[in-house]
């Protein structure tokens, strides 16, 4: 399944339960919107591969205590910065300011590809020369 269609998908199970403007069902909308893209961004990711490396070594409840410990840090800081940017910043400045951050990423990596391919073409051109 492509990006679009992942969004897709996230923006069917946000409707499929139901848009009340009441306060306790637009923040159960948040949390299940939350959960559900956060869910489906980390599958695969290099912490779920690295928690697995560290099962096959370790107890699975040390590996799975540290691992919950380690993302409630990181996404406790996560969110006081969500929370602290959101109370100074137009909600305009922060999606623009996340679309420049995610296309600049994009743009690295294009490049790092770029760099790799070339280096990767004169490795190979290196074996066939006389």
């Amino acid at each position: 399944m492509n990006g679009s269609g992942v969004i897709a998908s996230c923006r069917l199970f946000v409707l499929a339960f139901g848009v009340d403007h009441s306060l306790e069902e637009s923040q159960m909308n948040a949390f299940l919107t939350a959960l559900f893209y956060v869910f489906i961004a980390e599958i695969g990711d290099k912490t779920q591969l690295l928690t697995i490396a560290f099962t096959s070594k370790h107890r699975p409840l040390t590996v799975l205590s540290a691992v919950g410990v380690a993302s409630l840090l990181v996404n406790f800081i996560a969110v006081a910065l969500g929370a602290v940017t959101g109370k100074f910043l137009p909600m305009f400045w922060i999606n623009l300011l996340a679309g420049i951050a995610f296309v600049s990423f994009g743009l690295l990596e294009l490049r790092k590809d770029d760099e790799r391919k070339k280096r990767n073409a004169q490795a190979d051109g290196d074996h066939f020369s006389p």
